[in-house]
């Protein structure tokens, strides 16, 4: 499974692709600083989940949710985000969101859902 997370800091980008390759050590981890990045890649490239954060500078992730849902293949887009109650549940669905995660991240509740994706592909 290939998966990439975007955060527009590099501490947390780091420590998100190190929990993942720790418990996932045969998963393709790959990490982008905006969301641009992000959607350019997924454009050439198979994803198949995809975990943003939703306040980045370039493109934020719900701009980048919605650019990847009107990709062919897109990837199942996961936001993790300090603001979780700013968004409409509705407006996430309809932007292309599968799930929301809150930060500060229960790194746990990461690893069971990224489990959870694996064991549905």
């Amino acid at each position: 499974m290939k998966i990439a997370f975007c955060d527009d800091e590099p501490t947390l980008l780091e420590l998100y692709k190190s929990e993942v390759e720790y418990f996932f050590p045969s998963q393709e981890i790959f990490t982008f600083s905006n969301g641009l990045d992000a959607i350019n890649y997924c454009k050439e490239n198979k994803v198949d989940l995809l975990f943003t954060d939703g306040k980045m500078p370039k493109m934020d992730g719900l701009e980048l949710a919605k650019n990847l849902k009107a990709l062919a293949d897109p990837p199942k887009t996961v936001l993790i985000t300090g603001y979780a109650g700013d968004y409409e549940v509705s407006k996430l669905e309809e932007l292309g969101l599968d799930h929301v995660l809150n930060k500060p991240i229960d790194y746990d509740e990461l690893i069971q859902f990224i489990k959870e994706q694996i064991e549905k592909k």
